[in-house]
């Protein structure tokens, strides 16, 4: 069986994506590590969760008919809402979240995903970095499907290739729609609310620099 399977998502929104540089906090020694987890619709991800298992299902036969003993299977790279692993509860309701990485080495040699557009011209800056894209972007992500057996822990991991936005979050601000708000009944906003605080506020500052002079 291939060591390496190539899919792509269906269409998600994008989560704490990273994109334009590496992240060298954790992996620093690996050149850091690129990633987009994206958050997908349940339905529309049940055929690749499907494609995920299977793999797994078959690798771990593969490996176990070769080494003559049953093995420990490592967590799988997706999370439904409402699963235990999402200890932060970070997903929302009726999506699934699949966890996309990759090492911004590879052999030795510097790695950087492919980011394209919906018509597939690739999204760079003035310095030829790719653009940075926010969660909160729509994207499809496409990605290598990488079995591995390390010391009797067998998995599949999903190593980011690259990514096509299709709706661009160019600020660190989303609009509500994609937070999951929606509208609602209750305190609205005015410029007046800000304008009144800051009148109070003066007003108060005043009456306490007057005090100082009794």
């Amino acid at each position: 069986m291939a060591k390496y399977r190539r899919e792509t998502t269906p269409e998600g929104v994008a989560y704490y994506p990273w994109l334009s540089k590496p992240d060298v906090k954790f992996q620093s020694d690996k050149g850091g590590s690129y990633s987009c987890n994206v958050f997908v619709d349940t339905e529309d991800a049940k055929p690749l969760a499907k494609i995920i298992d299977k793999t797994i299902s078959e690798y771990q036969t593969l490996i176990e008919n070769t080494e003559g003993k049953k093995l420990s299977l490592n967590d799988k790279p997706y999370v439904a809402h409402g699963d235990p692993k999402d200890k932060n509860k970070i997903i929302p309701q009726g999506k699934v979240m699949f966890k996309i990485k990759q090492y911004g080495l590879l052999g030795g040699k510097p790695f950087r995903p492919i980011v394209v557009d919906a018509k597939g011209k690739p999204m760079l800056d003035n310095n030829g970095d790719n653009i940075t894209v926010f969660g909160g972007s729509r994207v499809k992500v496409a990605f290598d499907l990488f079995t591995y057996n390390v010391g009797g822990n067998i998995g599949v991991s999903l190593k980011l290739v690259g990514v096509q936005v299709i709706e661009l979050q160019d600020s660190a601000e989303p609009d509500i729609s994609k937070l999951g708000f929606k509208e609602e009944k209750g305190y609205e906003h005015s410029q007046e609310d800000l304008t009144f605080s800051a009148e109070e506020k003066s007003s108060e500052q005043k009456e306490k620099t007057d005090n100082d002079f009794l």
